[in-house]
């Protein structure tokens, strides 16, 4: 029985550690989402692929023109390119990656999602 409470709490402290470090890592990449972030899924972060490098340590990803850097303790890939998984909607709200809609000023990832803007493209 201890065995099982020592690996639960074992599980939670790495799942806790994992989602702040993936926390920061977006929060970074947010800040300096003009320079390193080629485009945006709701659940993906495209990076510039010319801006993520291979260290001894693992991979890393430049953020801005001042050389200014931050390991990738996870990258994935597809066929649109290297991305960071963005696992929850929470996340998204919290690295404010969201633009603001130009039409009615609500926040969105792709695109409005508001039935009523004045933007939305008539069907």
């Amino acid at each position: 029985m201890n065995i099982i409470r020592l690996v639960s709490f074992f599980t939670l402290l790495v799942s806790i550690c994992l989602a702040q470090n993936k926390n920061f890592l977006l929060d970074e990449i947010a800040v300096n989402k003009n320079f390193c972030v080629k485009n945006y899924t709701e659940d993906k972060v495209y990076l510039v692929e010319n801006l993520v490098f291979m260290t001894p340590t693992g991979a890393h990803l430049c953020l801005n023109n001042q050389g200014d850097h931050i390991p990738l303790p996870f990258l994935c890939s597809d066929s649109h390119g290297c991305f960071v998984p963005i696992l929850s909607e929470s996340v998204v709200d919290s690295i404010k990656i969201l633009n603001d809609c130009p039409w009615c000023g609500q926040p969105y990832i792709v695109r409005c999602k508001n039935p009523s803007c004045p933007g939305k493209p008539k069907e």
